[in-house]
């Protein structure tokens, strides 16, 4: 068979609110072409992280409590596991800016 395409963006989150803003932010990010996924069971973080990378996500973001209140997210390299750190309001840009 023919690989799926790979993902560019996964979402992870940690709770509730993580999940909703998760949503929005995968709605924002499949509207400028951003392939993008992510595991609506949520579940622990190692799991969801586990799913990106076998989903072959590029880039992976956790969104939790702290995230939301501060507005900051780190955009993980899943090939390199480095990460940097950026405005949750600016990550659909981001992420299609990095494609």
């Amino acid at each position: 068979g023919v690989p799926a395409p790979s993902t560019d963006l996964f979402l992870a989150f940690l709770d509730e609110a993580g999940r909703e803003r998760a949503q929005a932010l995968a709605r924002a990010a499949r509207a400028r072409g951003i392939r993008t996924e992510m595991d609506l069971r949520g579940g622990k973080l190692a799991r969801q992280l586990a799913r990106a990378d076998k989903r072959g996500a590029r880039f992976a973001v956790v969104i939790g409590g702290a995230e939301l209140e501060t507005g900051r997210v780190k955009l993980k390299r899943m090939e390199t596991g480095e990460e940097e750190e950026i405005a949750l309001d600016a990550l659909v840009e981001e992420v299609w800016k990095r494609r």
